[in-house]
Order: structure tokens, then sequence, then C-alpha cells
């Protein structure tokens, strides 16, 4: 099949995101229990595991929630859904996103406990700015290898490659004769796919929009620079 060419235009790289505003968890009812399960090679106190409670994923920005397992790292003193936790050992070799060390993470269980007005279901809200974060251009992604980053562009195009089933939701237009995967682009890999089917999102229904996205970036020896998500929750569609 002949593919038309590109459109010239480029994305526009860089957002204003607010920041964030933390919410005030209130009246605890109860408290069962705490079990704490080591890792090794950290060191460091304790974290307030209660405290933990309501916090967000320090990828997907959604809520840790009572009794569940979660992943810590005591240098940034952020922690991980343990299924975040499996797609950074997959991706990233097991290091944390916002330090970019393994050697200083371990895990907890959070304490059992009813807390008014926090939801035991999956939350969907758009990725955002945490402290000490910033949106990225393009000339900078090179400089933020294995790290979480957050940007903003134009989707020119989803491919789904014949063999895997990989997507590329790319950012840039291709030229006529380059490889699907050549430019920078997202990256959605066969095995974190069905977190899209279960919301009922179409991957090929990002084309066209804008959308931002807060993901890892990582250098294939194949396909190049990209950035890599693990759940719809950390892509979002600008209306």
């Amino acid at each position: 099949m002949t593919e038309s060419p590109a459109s010239p235009e480029r994305v526009q790289w860089g957002i204003s995101i607010p920041a964030p505003t933390p919410e005030i968890y209130k009246s605890i009812q109860s408290i069962k229990e705490c079990g704490i399960d080591w890792g090794g090679g950290a060191v460091g106190p304790s974290p307030d595991l209660e405290a933990l409670i309501g916090l967000e994923d320090a990828f997907e920005h959604t809520p840790l929630l009572p009794g569940e397992q979660i992943a810590f790292c005591k240098r940034d003193k952020v922690a991980y859904h343990i299924d975040t936790w499996e797609f950074l050992k997959q991706q990233n070799q097991g290091r944390c996103c916002i330090c970019g060390q393994s050697d200083k993470v371990t895990f907890y269980t959070l304490p059992e406990r009813v807390v008014e007005n926090v939801s035991s279901e999956p939350v969907t809200i758009p990725p955002f700015l945490r402290p000490g974060e910033k949106i990225i251009s393009l000339n900078e992604i090179q400089e933020h290898v294995n790290h979480a980053v957050i940007i903003q562009g134009l989707v020119n195009e989803v491919y789904s490659t014949r063999s895997t089933g990989t997507y590329f939701v790319r950012f840039e237009p291709r030229e006529r004769g380059d490889a699907p995967y050549k430019g920078f682009k997202v990256v959605i890999f066969p095995s974190y796919q069905p977190s899209w089917l279960a919301a009922g999102i179409a991957i090929s229904g990002y084309r066209g929009h804008e959308i931002c996205v807060r993901g890892l970036i990582q250098v294939h020896d194949k396909w190049g620079i990209e950035i890599l998500v693990n759940s719809p929750r950390v892509l979002q569609i600008i209306k």
C-alpha cells in the first residue's frame, strides 16, 4: 500500500499542568493489622505505612489503598502498586522511575483500615506534575532515559506491528519510506493491552487527538527512543 506524504506539521512540546492538590482523608473507623515484607538492599527508617494510604502511586498517580502490598523507594519516599512495580521490573530493570535506582526499594503491606471517601475502584485521572517534575521537550528526552516524564502532543498515527501486535502511538509524522517505529512514540506492548480492553478504550482511537501521557523513557535496540506505558490511566485525550 502506498502511503501519502506526511504533513510537515510538528508537535508542539510543553504544557502547563496545575500542581496536584492532596486530598485529605479523615474519619478512620478501624485499624486491623499491619504486615511488612522486607526487600533486600534498602536502608534507612521504615515509612509511616498508615500515612501512605491514599497517597498516589508515583507512576500512575492513583491512590494507594488499605491492605494492599506496595513497593517503596526509601531514597525518594515514593510508593508503587505492585502491578506498577512489575511493569518497572520488566521495562526498567527494577529501578525507581524517579531516582533510577533499584537498591533503595523494599516492600510493605499497608494497614487494613476503613477511610471515608476513598473508593476501592480504580480511579481514572489525568497525568499531572508532581513536586520536582517538569514538562520535557523533545530535545531533552535523551537526558531522561529510565525515568518517568510527562509529554503532550498530537497523535499523527497509531500503528500495530504484524509480528507482535505492539502499538506505536506516534507523535511525529512519518516521511515516505520511514519505518513505523522511527522517531519518538508511545509504545504499548501486548502484555499491557488488556488494560485498554477492560476500560473499553481502542488504542487506535488516539489517532488525530491531542494526548497527555506520563510514561517511562527507554531506548530500544531496534525501535529507538520511546515512552512506555502500562495502563490507560497514564494516557489521556485532551478535550
